[in-house]
């Protein structure tokens, strides 16, 4: 995933756990950055799957 322009800034402190909900309509349009957004969500999710 390219992330040019963006900074990746990692927290030190352990133990920090975060949740995200997305939700959207199935037949609307979803922008190209949605897109990659919801993608990156969902690798996340499975990234964590398999720990």
């Amino acid at each position: 995933m390219e992330l040019d322009g963006l900074a990746w800034i990692p927290i030190q402190e352990e133990g920090w756990q975060w949740e995200l909900g997305l939700k959207w309509r199935k037949d609307r349009y979803v922008s190209p950055a949605a897109r990659r957004f919801i993608d990156y969500a969902k690798s996340l999710s499975e990234e964590k799957q398999n720990w």
